[in-house]
């Protein structure tokens, strides 16, 4: 694993505006709980390519686990504009749910398709 992640650190030396390599190093140390980090590379990542679906989901969900779930809501918004994805939908819903917006939640989630 430490060798993946630095064979991607050298590779980012060599391609600084790579917001994929930046995403790809910002899952790794998220799914390591390194929060603060993970949040350096996915908000870099985002601000090269704030219009890659990947990298606007993973950073709405760092930002959403480190508590800042207004940023959060935005990025779904985002994201939803251009998209339908039951599960960042519900993701949405819930954000709105965790902040005690608990009509905004309901109005979400009443658009969640039923199986």
């Amino acid at each position: 694993m430490i060798e993946a992640l630095e064979r991607k650190l050298d590779q980012l030396i060599r391609e600084p505006e790579n917001g994929m390599l930046l995403n790809e190093i910002g899952i790794f140390l998220f799914q390591q709980r390194e929060w603060e980090l993970s949040e350096l590379y996915l908000e870099r990542a985002y601000r090269l390519a704030s219009d890659n679906p990947e990298i606007v989901i993973n950073y709405a969900e760092l930002l959403g686990r480190l508590g800042s779930t207004e940023r959060a809501i935005v990025l779904y918004q985002t994201y939803l504009v251009g998209a339908e994805d039951e599960a960042v939908r519900e993701k949405l819903g819930d954000c709105y749910y965790y902040l005690g917006q608990y009509e905004a939640a309901e109005k979400i989630y009443s658009r969640l398709h039923k199986p």
